[in-house]
């Protein structure tokens, strides 16, 4: 779902997404948004590549200080 806003967690990490350079991947162990917890690869995606490119540091930093 493109308008759900997902939490930043200590495992996520976000891989260049393959044939985009425009977006980002990452996987969840349980992923709870159709009903029933899943495993899923999620992506981002922007609008175009220098905000991408731009945009990666931010989560990456969020992750980092959620593992403490």
């Amino acid at each position: 779902m493109a308008d759900r806003a997902r939490a930043v967690t200590p495992e996520m990490a976000l891989s260049p997404n393959i044939g985009s350079d425009r977006s980002w991947v990452y996987n969840v162990a349980a992923d709870v948004s159709d009903g029933e917890p899943s495993a899923e690869t999620l992506a981002i995606r922007f609008a175009n590549s220098e905000s991408a490119s731009f945009s990666l540091s931010l989560p990456q930093d969020c992750a980092r200080a959620a593992r403490g």
